[in-house]
């Protein structure tokens, strides 16, 4: 028996609200890859040494790691902490009102995903990376699902039973662009579908990742070298 063709009619009032908020996530995707390059070109991002010895953010100048602890979940959080936590998120909506872009934090000052690059990762956080990238998934534990796209084309995603589809942009590889998620249906997954990440993908990615923790390394030595030639 075939499964049921999933309904696509969307009421025009949502319909236009979601092409609108899928446009919008596209126009960031695109400054955030072009952020990202640039950050990469220029060194911008710290080696886990630099970080973890104190180095400020070099997006916006400020500290990464302050000496005071993250704040916890908002429930847990004492009148003044809650007081702080307001403080930090209103300076930071004010300095970056224009970016429309979320925000990240390490200890407790705010940073834009847009204008601030990344921490790195700690060694331990990159091993349980790679531990769950080499992770093969039963197929009984998948489901798939049919993303609609803002150029009005459609990919299917695999993620596991436990989550869905979340990313505001995929590569349509029709229109070879990044585009925004309009919608998202689940649909019945195929006998013996796999996880993408499967065995295969995961060494390379790995590679890659290694690669570019050495790169970003490397180009904080030269750097240092040439601070040192400056003296």
């Amino acid at each position: 028996m075939m499964p049921p063709t999933p309904d696509r009619s969307t009421p025009a009032t949502k319909q236009s609200r979601a092409h609108r908020e899928a446009l919008a996530a596209e126009d960031l995707a695109r400054r955030m890859a072009s952020n990202r390059a640039r950050w990469l070109d220029e060194g911008a991002y710290l080696s886990y040494d630099e970080f973890v010895a104190g180095a400020p953010c070099r997006g916006c100048g400020e500290p990464l790691l302050d000496g005071r602890p993250a704040f916890g979940p908002t429930n847990k959080m004492t009148d003044e902490e809650l007081t702080e936590r307001a403080e930090e998120l209103a300076r930071h909506k004010e300095t970056h009102r224009s970016c429309g872009a979320g925000s990240w934090f390490v200890g407790r000052n705010e940073h834009c995903l847009l204008c601030c690059p990344m921490p790195p990762l700690s060694p331990g956080q990159i091993s349980t990376i790679r531990t769950l990238l080499s992770r093969r998934a039963p197929a009984s534990e998948l489901v798939l699902w049919e993303l609609h796209l803002r150029c009005g084309h459609f990919v299917e995603q695999t993620c596991h039973q436990t989550s869905r589809p979340m990313s505001a942009t995929v590569s349509c590889p029709t229109c070879d662009e990044v585009r925004g998620v309009v919608s998202r249906s689940e649909l019945p997954a195929p006998p013996g579908e796999s996880l993408a990440l499967s065995d295969q993908t995961a060494p390379v990615r790995n590679q890659l990742a290694e690669a570019e923790s050495a790169l970003i390394a490397a180009r904080a030595r030269v750097r240092a070298l040439r601070d040192q030639l400056r003296k």
